[in-house]
């Protein structure tokens, strides 16, 4: 079973987005509802993120589940990045997925909102 927990974030000058937080495993029994959680915040905020660093695992469902949010996400023009340990073997699957890209796997939480900080100040300067 899967538990998310979800909290509104302030990264400074207006931008405002969703932390979602998962414990568990993210499989074929808890994709529908980690699905459920995932579009919602993509349609809430400015950006989400989605903090896997307490997750266990993730298969394929669980994985559908994070790509659909993505694509809501872009669908909106919001940022989506995924937070897992470095060198977990959660984060080894993730390494062979879309999820690879440059700007959507962070090391830790402080370093996503350290580069979120950033890109919002540039956009106002």
């Amino acid at each position: 079973m899967v538990h998310c927990r979800a909290s509104h974030l302030d990264a400074g000058i207006l931008h405002t987005g969703i932390l979602l937080e998962f414990r568990g495993s993210l499989d074929t029994a808890s994709a529908p509802r980690a699905h459920r959680c995932l579009i919602d915040a993509a349609e809430s905020g400015d950006f989400v993120i989605v903090d896997l660093t307490e997750a266990e695992s993730i298969d394929e469902s669980g994985l559908y589940a994070l790509e659909a949010a993505l694509r809501e996400s872009r669908q909106l023009g919001r940022d989506f990045i995924i937070v897992a340990a470095p060198g977990s073997p959660l984060r080894r699957n993730l390494e062979s997925t879309p999820f690879a890209s440059p700007g959507l796997l962070g090391d830790s939480l402080s370093q996503v909102l350290a580069s979120l900080r950033m890109k919002a100040y540039a956009a106002t300067a």
